[in-house]
């Protein structure tokens, strides 16, 4: 297999080729083996699986990558390679896969830096392996990358078009292999990632936020909802459907009475959500998605508001997403995105930076310094699990999280989160905001 397409017995239409892709990812294989002392060893290859179960569909020759040493005799630990082996998988599904409709690339050799760059902006915004990541963790990503495309270089040589040019590794005074980084971030990400990440944002703030998001995204107020009150990553919200697909219905709710008491988001299912085969976004993992309990008033209240503004729209029969954009077609993870930053640290700031509240000014000074991306929405969601003292595992699953990783640093932060929800609030006791618009 050269490339993810050979699965295909035959080059389909641009639609349903990439409809289908989206049922595959790339990931590890492991083969154990008892060696003729007794040891055990395993032994990884790069396979292309089924994304919904998992099963492994074939070994693919990408398995070079991970074997490939700048060293004659590779004598590297079965953990080291597992780990290389993630990135790979990583960088794989980024480009052959989840993008195929923006890089029109099905085979690993004709990656381009510009590819790369990319890749390493939606990792460092968290839009790849979840989370924002800090320069440290971005660093050490560039660096690997830089070594992928050393091998690529090296296994492909000239088929490499767009790479084998460029020197890729030197040896420095120790002899030690080292890599030449061609990788850059655009300008606005390059001021993004020379501040300190940042995501904490008072409960009071938030309110005001919401409230501005009705005046200048008001179709994007209930994703905001989903993100707060049910821990929805950007390229999640962009693939719920609304409840009237017949097919796949995207969220379905209980009620007792006139309350809802239970409030449900299909993410079961990637779903075709444009009639352009644009991808919109990827679902981390699959799942029914709760809304936490407390909040169930808040978001039926938002629901209801968001239903009235679907109401000016025209859907396809065969397309219900929840969040459009102007022209009624499912939002992408990019467009969210921007809009949710331009709102956070443009709108936000500015409206805050006039408030004749101190600690609203107070902010709106720390957003001259630092920026907010929308996985902050997330952060904000994950602390009140954390302040009503939930377990490690209960966050993880309200979360949707694969395993408890990120939910046991939160528990082991605990003190820091209290002490910078301290710090950011002040003395704020004012009633949470009704509206922005009334001063």
């Amino acid at each position: 297999m050269g490339n993810v397409s050979s699965l295909i017995t035959k080059r389909q239409i641009e639609g349903l080729y990439i409809e289908t892709i989206q049922s595959l990812k790339f990931g590890l294989y492991k083969e154990t083996v008892i060696t003729e002392k007794g040891n055990i060893q395993n032994i990884w290859f790069v396979a292309l699986k089924d994304k919904k179960t998992n099963v492994t569909l074939q070994l693919t020759p990408y398995t070079k990558l991970l074997r490939y040493s700048d060293t004659t005799i590779d004598q590297r630990r079965s953990e080291t390679i597992k780990v290389w082996g993630q990135f790979i998988c990583r960088y794989l599904n980024f480009v052959l896969i989840d993008n195929y409709s923006q890089f029109k690339i099905d085979d690993i050799k004709e990656v381009s830096i510009e590819i790369g760059n990319k890749f390493l902006e939606e990792y460092a915004k968290g839009n790849i392996g979840g989370e924002e990541k800090s320069i440290q963790a971005l660093q050490k990503e560039m660096k690997n990358l830089c070594k992928l495309y050393s091998y690529i270089k090296s296994i492909y040589k000239k088929d490499a078009t767009k790479i084998h040019k460029l020197k890729w590794k030197y040896k420095d005074n120790k002899n030690r292999v080292r890599y030449n980084n061609h990788f850059s971030l655009n300008d606005n990400d390059n001021e993004r990632l020379a501040f300190d990440i940042f995501r904490n944002m008072p409960s009071q703030i938030f309110e005001v936020f919401l409230q501005l998001s009705k005046i200048y995204y008001p179709e994007l107020t209930f994703a905001i909802a989903f993100q707060a009150y049910a821990g929805l990553r950007p390229g999640e919200i962009c693939n719920v459907r609304q409840s009237i697909d017949s097919k796949n219905p995207g969220v379905a709710y209980q009620k007792i009475g006139s309350r809802i008491s239970a409030f449900n988001i299909n993410l079961t299912k990637l779903c075709q959500m444009r009639d352009d085969g644009t991808h919109v976004g990827g679902i981390k993992k699959r799942r029914i998605q709760k809304v936490y309990t407390p909040y169930l008033g808040r978001v039926q209240e938002l629901y209801q508001e968001h239903l009235v503004i679907l109401e000016r729209y025209e859907f396809d029969n065969s397309y219900y997403p929840m969040f459009v954009n102007k022209n009624g077609e499912a939002i992408t993870v990019k467009s969210y995105r921007e809009k949710i930053e331009r709102l956070a640290n443009v709108y936000l700031k500015e409206y805050l930076a006039k408030s004749d509240n101190p600690y609203f000014r107070r902010y709106a000074e720390i957003l001259t310094q630092k920026k907010l991306s929308p996985h902050f929405l997330r952060h904000y969601f994950t602390v009140l699990l954390v302040l009503d003292n939930l377990t490690p595992h209960e966050i993880a699953s309200w979360r949707g999280d694969k395993n408890l990783d990120s939910s046991l640093i939160y528990c082991r932060d605990k003190d820091d989160l209290l002490k910078n929800i301290k710090e950011l609030n002040g003395d704020i006791v004012e009633e949470i905001l009704r509206g922005v618009d009334n001063s």
